[in-house]
Order: structure tokens, then sequence, then C-alpha cells
């Protein structure tokens, strides 16, 4: 069984932090400036035992969801998803209608499953009412 916990800042951000590392995250993507406001979902086991993250945040009229890291003993299981559906869930509270992705190559086939369209190298574009939510669970 897993819990999650969301955040906002750098309340709680070091587990996420050694998380990102242990992932294999760049060194320039393990923090920024941004963790400070970015608001954070932590998946983990009961125990404790992390297995994926990733945040979201304010970008004008945008809201950015990025640094999707996951575990590589859970990497197969579909974790990223997870995070990724939390994430526009809460999204859909927010005021910002364009949401973009900016992920990882591997993650780019998950992504467009929700409908977004890649606006740039590793970055996916959609309108917050144009989220498909019916994809199926896939690894």
């Amino acid at each position: 069984m897993f819990k999650a916990v969301w955040s906002i800042g750098r309340d709680g951000f070091d587990r996420i932090e050694a998380l990102r590392r242990a992932a294999g995250a760049c060194p320039q993507c393990i923090s920024d400036g941004k963790d400070a406001y970015a608001g954070h979902v932590y998946v983990c086991e009961e125990t404790g035992e992390p297995i994926a993250a990733g945040r979201m945040y304010p970008d004008g009229d945008a809201l950015i969801i990025d640094r999707i890291a996951v575990m590589p003993q859970y990497d197969a299981m579909p974790y990223a998803e997870l995070v990724l559906r939390m994430l526009l869930f809460r999204a859909q509270e927010l005021p910002q209608r364009e949401i973009r992705i900016s992920c990882e190559e591997k993650r780019f086939a998950l992504v467009r499953r929700f409908g977004f369209a890649q606006s740039g190298a590793h970055t996916f574009t959609c309108s917050r009412d144009a989220i498909v939510w019916n994809s199926e669970c896939r690894h």
C-alpha cells in the first residue's frame, strides 16, 4: 500500500530532493527556486520508503507540471501516471486554463494519453478543459 502527501514550497522538501537524486535526476534538476512556491505531491510506501514525486507551479497564465520522478525499482509500475493524475486533478481547482508539462522522453507517451500535444523538445501543452481523463493506467 502507498500514501500520498501534498506540500507547498519547501515544507517536507528534503524527502522530495532525496527522491529526485535517487531517481537519477540531473544535478540542476534536483532543486531550483521554483520549489519554494511549487505544489508538490510525494508518494511513498506506508513505511515511508519513497516511490515517486512531482510538482506544479504557476507561470503567468499557465500552470507548469514537471519534475516527475520515480524511484528506479518502481519505474515499471504506473506511479508516474498516479503522480500526473494527482497533479492534473489538483490543477482543476486553480485559475490557469493552460497546462504545460515538461518531462523526460520516457514519459512522452504517458503525457500524450492525457491529450497533451508536444509544443517543444520536452514540453507538452493542453487546455485544462481538454484533458483526457479516461486513459488506461499502463506502465
